[in-house]
């Protein structure tokens, strides 16, 4: 639909497709080096302590 607007376009985004994902890829193991494993950990700790663990008698 937008080819004719911008020629070429089609041809480029193959190649920004895979630089993003490639780009997302990198963040993900410079902020979350532990990975999916961590973040699943973390979700599991919080909902283990929620609501207020200490005041069950």
């Amino acid at each position: 639909m937008i080819s004719p607007w911008v020629p070429g376009l089609a041809d480029h985004f193959a190649g920004i497709r895979e630089l993003v994902f490639g780009l997302i890829i990198i963040l993900f193991l410079i902020y979350e080096p532990e990975g999916l494993n961590k973040i699943w950990r973390n979700i599991k700790d919080y909902f283990k302590l929620w609501p207020f663990s200490y005041s069950r008698k």
